[in-house]
C-alpha cells in the first residue's frame, strides 16, 4: 500500500467514526457495515440448525407462498391489541396455553419487576397477534428514525440518490445530526403521508422525537413492510438493506440466526426516561414458507440488551408455535 493509500484509509475512518454520535465503543460492527463510506449488506444468515437464511428477494418461489393480508386490515386488527397482560388478538389461541406462550409471560413478569414492558407483534399474513401493554404510550427516542427514512424513499423516490449517506447514517448508526439534516432538507410531510396511511395517530409527525403507542409504532411498520416488499418502488430493496444490522438493535441481535430482520432501534438514558425500544420486521421462515411478522417494543430497561435479545427470541418462539397450529 502506498503511501498516498494509507492517508486516504485513515481519513475515511475518521470521518466515519467523527459522524457517530456517543459512545463509539458501544457501536459494534462498523467495521463489517461500512467499506469505503458505502454500506455493505450482506443478505446471508445462518440459522442454529445450519439452514441459509437470504433475503426473500432473491427467493421468489418462498415469497410467492406468502398471501399477506390487506395492509387496511392489517392496521384495523393492530386496533383490537389491548390489555396489559400477554395475550393474544384477532387469534382463538390461549397463549397461556403454549409453553412457549408460559415460558414468555413468566418473562414478561420478571423484567417488570424492574421495567416498563409494551409490545406488540402481528403477523402480516393472517393478522393474528399478541401482545403486552401495546397501548402504552412512551418515548420513542430515535425508533421514529426508521419509518421516516423508509417514508422518504417511498414518497419523495429522488432523496434517495441525493441523499443515500444521510439516510444510511440515520438508519445504520442512528446519527441524530444526519436524521436532523433530512427532516430540514425534505420536510415533515413523507411521515404525515405515513401517520395517515397507517392509522398511527397518537403521534406527532412533526417532531423528530416524541411519545407513541407501541401498536402505533408497529402500524408504522405495517405500511414499511409494504412499502419494501409490496407496493414498491425502484428504492425499495436498496432502502431495506439499510435495516438489517442496525446498531443497538436487540431484535436483530436475538434474532439474526433465525431470520432476515429490519429494524431500527431508539434509546435514550437520561432525562428519567431511560427508554430501550426497538421495533421493526421479521422475516420469518418456517419450513420453507414465509410468514413475517411486524414486532414493536417499548421498555424502560435501557442498558438491558441481553434481557431485552432474550424477549426477542421468547417472543420469535411464540409467533413460531402460533405459526404451526394455524397450519
Amino acid at each position: 500500500m502506498t503511501r498516498v493509500k494509507r492517508y486516504i484509509c485513515i481519513i475515511t475512518a475518521a470521518a466515519l467514526l467523527a459522524c457517530v454520535p456517543g459512545d463509539i465503543s458501544s457501536l459494534t460492527g462498523i467495521g463489517k457495515s461500512a467499506k469505503d463510506g458505502k454500506a455493505v449488506y450482506s443478505p446471508v444468515a445462518r440459522a442454529a440448525d445450519g439452514e441459509e437464511i437470504t433475503d426473500p428477494e432473491n427467493q421468489p418461489a418462498a415469497q410467492a407462498k406468502a398471501k399477506p393480508r390487506p395492509m387496511k386490515e392489517l392496521v384495523n386488527d393492530l386496533g383490537k391489541a389491548t390489555g396489559n397482560s400477554v395475550k393474544s388478538f384477532n387469534s382463538d389461541t390461549d397463549i397461556s396455553k403454549l409453553k412457549s406462550g408460559r415460558a414468555l409471560i413468566k418473562y414478561v413478569k420478571q423484567l417488570r419487576k424492574s421495567s416498563v414492558i409494551s409490545f406488540v407483534v402481528i403477523d402480516v399474513n393472517t393478522g393474528e397477534g399478541f401482545g403486552a401493554n401495546p397501548r402504552k404510550k412512551m418515548y420513542s427516542a430515535s425508533c421514529l428514525k426508521g419509518p421516516y427514512v423508509a417514508a422518504l424513499c417511498k414518497y419523495k423516490p429522488y432523496s434517495y440518490s441525493r441523499s443515500r449517506s444521510l439516510m444510511r447514517s440515520t438508519v445504520t448508526v442512528s446519527n441524530n445530526d444526519t436524521y436532523a439534516s433530512l427532516r430540514k432538507r425534505y420536510g415533515h410531510s413523507p411521515m404525515r403521508k405515513l401517520r395517515s396511511l397507517t392509522k398511527a395517530t397518537s403521534f406527532d409527525p412533526d417532531w423528530k422525537y416524541t411519545y407513541i403507542r407501541t401498536r402505533d409504532l408497529a402500524r408504522l411498520w405495517v405500511g414499511t413492510y409494504w412499502y419494501f416488499y409490496r407496493d414498491k418502488n425502484k428504492n425499495s430493496i436498496k432502502c431495506r438493506r439499510m435495516y438489517t444490522h442496525g446498531t443497538q438493535s436487540f431484535i436483530y441481535r436475538g434474532l439474526k440466526s433465525r431470520a432476515v430482520v429490519h429494524t431500527k432501534p431508539g434509546w435514550y438514558p437520561g432525562g428519567g426516561l431511560n427508554v430501550q425500544n426497538d421495533a421493526g420486521i421479521v422475516m420469518a421462515k418456517y419450513k420453507g414458507d414465509y410468514s413475517p411478522y411486524i414486532i414493536s417494543v417499548m421498555t424502560t430497561a435501557n442498558g438491558q440488551h441481553k434481557k431485552l435479545r432474550k424477549l426477542a427470541r421468547l417472543i420469535d418462539d411464540v409467533h413460531r408455535d402460533m405459526y404451526r397450529l394455524a397450519q
